[in-house]
């Protein structure tokens, strides 16, 4: 593929993030630190910008958004939820965008999908085959490489404990009718929107579909909301079950999401990762060619997080993504490592197992089996191996036993 272009543009970052919240420890000062390293302008919030302070704080990502547009001077503004860690703070955003682009202008003829009238098992082209995206989209975003069924608010599986059907039928109604398709999540993690007018059109219906969300009732709505309300927009109807590259999305297929994004990457690797991702080798010397993404998103759920999700591991306390964060910088263990000690063929369970491979033609055995050929160095295995064994211990509240 062709290299990154050189970018020359301006970014605003946007968060949202309440210091009571258990995943923001160190996420705004790590922020601030690299918007200051990198001359970028920040629209950064602590607080709810909504009246009623009895609606969750993560109800204010819109406000931010739409307020962060109208002040901003920049040519792109950057979102990231406070979930996230920055793995390469030396690393501009210009060359974070390069990468980006590059890789949506790879997308050729993809076009977008619109859920027909039959619950969206059938898809249509929203724009003509053969149309490109625009030579620059307004919007880059991701979208989760496992398939799951979009009706479900939140990427996760199903438990012992939690059914698919006892899923379905706790979201079942105006959600349920909206999102009645199957595909691959788009991601409202971190994306990056280009100011103008496309952006301002698209802020305002994604914030009417969020309304839509807050009036069903808050207590009642999932915490993924604004990606919930994102996807009711029938030009975001989320990429087919086993779509694996760039995808047009937003009025006129000018935004493109994208698997795998370097600014948003999930921890685990999945069935649809290509070989590449999975540092199968050979790869180079080191095992992997494939350097760390430049942003890691700790998205819930066995999907993204494998043995290390709560749904994994019982009694882990609110604050095990900060664990993960911290355990996921290069002064900790290291993304490989991490992902390694999460993921290294971390089986994938019940009726999502079963979808992914319909949809991929792939066992359950394949999925992540080949991530542990990232670390090939036999103490940095025994790190990651060793760094479990205390996460599981302090998931307890135990400190480990020393043998």
């Amino acid at each position: 593929s062709a290299p990154p272009r050189a970018i020359d543009a301006t970014f605003g970052v946007v968060a949202i993030c309440s210091p009571d919240y258990a995943a923001s420890s160190g996420f705004l000062a790590a922020l601030r630190a690299y918007a200051s390293r990198h001359g970028l302008q920040t629209h950064l919030h602590e607080a709810s910008l909504l009246p009623k302070r009895s609606i969750p704080l993560a109800y204010s990502k819109l406000p931010a958004l739409v307020q962060a547009h109208a002040q901003s001077t920049a040519t792109w503004l950057w979102w990231v939820d406070c979930d996230t860690a920055i793995l390469d703070e030396r690393r501009p955003l210009s060359d974070v965008l390069a990468a980006a682009l590059t890789a949506a202008a790879e997308s050729g003829d993809t076009a977008n999908g619109v859920a027909s009238d039959d619950g969206g098992r059938r898809w249509r082209p929203a724009i003509a085959a053969g149309t490109r995206a625009a030579a620059t989209p307004e919007l880059l975003i991701a979208y989760e490489p496992w398939g799951v069924d979009s009706r479900i608010e939140e990427p996760e599986e199903p438990s012992p404990k939690r059914s698919i059907h006892e899923l379905l039928r706790k979201r079942r109604g105006a959600v349920a009718a909206a999102q009645a398709r199957l595909g691959h999540p788009i991601n409202t993690g971190s994306f990056f929107l280009r100011r103008g007018p496309w952006a301002a059109a698209l802020l305002r219906r994604w914030w009417a579909a969020c309304n839509e969300t807050i009036r069903i009732g808050h207590r009642r709505a999932a915490p993924l909301w604004d990606q919930s309300a994102l996807q009711r927009l029938p030009d975001f109807a989320p990429p087919p079950l086993g779509h694996t590259g760039p995808y047009h999305v937003g009025a006129g297929g000018a935004g493109v999401a994208l698997p795998h994004a370097p600014f948003n990457e999930q921890l685990c690797a999945s069935a649809a990762s290509p070989p590449s991702l999975l540092c199968s080798p050979p790869h180079g010397s080191n095992g992997c060619a494939r350097p760390a993404p430049f942003l890691l998103h700790l998205s819930r759920g066995r999907s993204s997080l494998g043995r290390c999700s709560p749904d994994w591991v019982q009694g882990i306390p609110p604050e095990y993504k900060s664990w993960l964060r911290e355990a996921a910088a290069p002064a900790g263990l290291g993304f490989a490592a991490l992902r390694l000690a999460c993921c290294n063929k971390f089986p994938l369970r019940g009726q999502l197992a079963r979808r992914v491979e319909g949809a991929l033609g792939v066992q359950d055995s394949e999925v992540w089996a080949r991530v542990g050929a990232a670390v090939p160095n036999e103490t940095a295995r025994e790190a990651a191996r060793e760094w479990y064994r205390r996460y599981k211990h302090m998931a307890r509240r135990e400190e480990p036993s020393v043998s």
